[in-house]
C-alpha cells in the first residue's frame, strides 16, 4: 500500500477554549502559522499526467483564525481559518522538465478551513468540568491535503470535554456521513489535547497550550499523518 508521510509544526494563537466554565458563550480571534511537508506517488496527484515517480511539497501557511460557540446546553458551533499558502514542489523520477530533482519556485494558493454546526454541552461550572458533542459541515481548501486534491466538503462529528485545566477534543470528518454539499476525497480524524496554563482575573479569558494529532485517508491509497503544537489566548 502506498503511503504519504506528512510532518507539520504549527503555532496557533486562537483555538476553541476548553477551560471557561462560568460563561455560556466563548469566542476567539487570532493568527495561525503552519509548516507542512508531504510526499507521495506522483500518479495519485495527477494520473493522466504522471505515470511514475514521486511528488513532494512543502509550505508555510499563515492565516487568521476565529471561533465562536455556545458551551452550555444546545447551541451553535462556528470555527474557521483563512489565509495564504506559500508552497514549493519537487518531482523525482517523473521526467518532467523544470521541477525534476530540485525544489521549484514558490507558488501561492488559498488556505481555508470552515466548520458550521450545532453542539450540545453539559457544563458543571461549580466543579469545573463539561462534556459535549457536535455535528457540523466541514469545508477545507489547502492545508494538509493541498497537493492531493481540494475536494474536501464533508460532514463531521465531534466529542469534547474538559476537567479543571485539562481538555480533549476529537473531530471526525467522513465523506460517507449524511450531510449537505458532501464532495470529499478524504476522511479526516483529528484529536486535540489541551491544557489551561492561566486564567485571567476577569474569569472570561484563558491561555492554553496543547497538541493536535491528525490522520487523513483518500478514496485511493494516499495516507497522511500530522502533529501540531499550539498556544491560544481567547476572549
Amino acid at each position: 500500500m502506498k503511503k504519504i508521510y506528512l510532518f507539520l509544526a504549527s503555532c496557533i494563537f486562537s483555538q476553541v477554549l476548553l477551560a471557561q466554565y462560568n460563561t455560556s458563550h466563548n469566542s476567539s480571534l487570532g493568527f495561525m502559522v503552519s509548516y507542512y511537508y508531504v510526499s507521495g506517488p506522483a500518479s495519485e496527484k495527477d494520473p493522466h499526467y504522471f505515470k511514475q515517480g514521486t511528488y513532494s511539497g512543502r509550505s508555510v501557511t499563515p492565516s487568521f483564525h476565529f471561533q465562536m460557540s455556545r458551551v452550555k446546553g444546545l447551541g451553535y458551533y462556528i470555527d474557521g481559518s483563512l489565509g495564504g499558502q506559500m508552497a514549493k514542489v519537487r518531482l523525482d523520477g517523473t521526467n518532467t522538465p523544470g521541477f525534476e530533482g530540485f525544489w521549484g519556485e514558490d507558488d501561492f494558493m488559498l488556505y481555508a478551513d470552515l466548520r458550521l454546526g450545532i453542539q450540545y454541552t453539559y457544563n458543571n461550572s461549580e466543579k469545573e468540568w463539561f462534556v459535549g458533542g457536535r455535528y457540523f459541515y466541514w469545508a477545507n481548501a489547502g492545508g494538509t491535503r493541498y497537493l492531493y486534491g481540494n475536494a474536501d466538503e464533508l460532514a463531521g462529528i465531534g466529542f469534547y470535554g474538559a476537567y479543571k485545566h485539562l481538555g480533549v477534543d476529537l473531530n471526525i470528518g467522513l465523506r460517507s456521513m449524511p450531510g449537505v454539499l458532501i464532495n470529499s476525497n478524504w476522511n479526516i480524524y483529528q484529536l486535540e489535547l489541551k491544557y489551561c496554563l492561566k486564567k485571567f482575573d476577569s474569569g472570561k479569558s484563558t491561555w492554553l497550550a496543547g497538541v493536535r494529532l491528525e490522520r487523513c485517508a483518500t478514496r485511493a491509497t494516499t495516507r497522511s499523518s500530522g502533529i501540531m503544537a499550539f498556544t491560544a489566548i481567547g476572549l
